[in-house]
């Protein structure tokens, strides 16, 4: 699997491309923790559009179990874009939740860009 990060003003960005590895991934996630600790609002993308497929349940589960390892804060929202259907981006999404993460999984880039946006400006999106 290969990675490659990149920080904008609203997230950092981690994408990622080729067959999934859960040791390539916390790597990157230690590369980037730190960069987290620095923003005011804490936000990862994770855009895993371009694997070759998605990670299988073991290694989703593994990950979520080291994010505190990695010293990732549970006041980081993770927004993961991937080509998986609807029933596994919502068990993503329960399981990141049960262990107290907050996590929205997309497959579009356009919902993921107006979540960030929602994250930063909250006031905009109350009807």
């Amino acid at each position: 699997m290969d990675y490659s990060i990149s920080i904008t003003e609203k997230s950092i960005n981690l994408n990622l491309s080729g067959s999934p590895s859960s040791q390539k991934l916390l790597v990157a996630l230690d590369e980037v923790s730190s960069e987290l600790k620095k923003m005011t609002i804490p936000v990862l993308f994770i855009n895993g559009e371009q694997l070759d497929k998605p990670f299988i349940l073991q290694d989703r589960f593994y990950i979520f179990t080291c994010l505190k390892e990695l010293n990732i804060d549970k006041s980081t929202k993770i927004i993961i874009q991937s080509k998986d259907d609807i029933a596994n981006r919502d068990l993503l999404e329960m399981m990141a939740k049960n262990r107290g993460w907050l996590l929205k999984h997309f497959n579009s880039r356009n919902l993921v860009d107006r979540f960030i946006d929602k994250i930063h400006n909250p006031s905009i999106y109350i009807k």
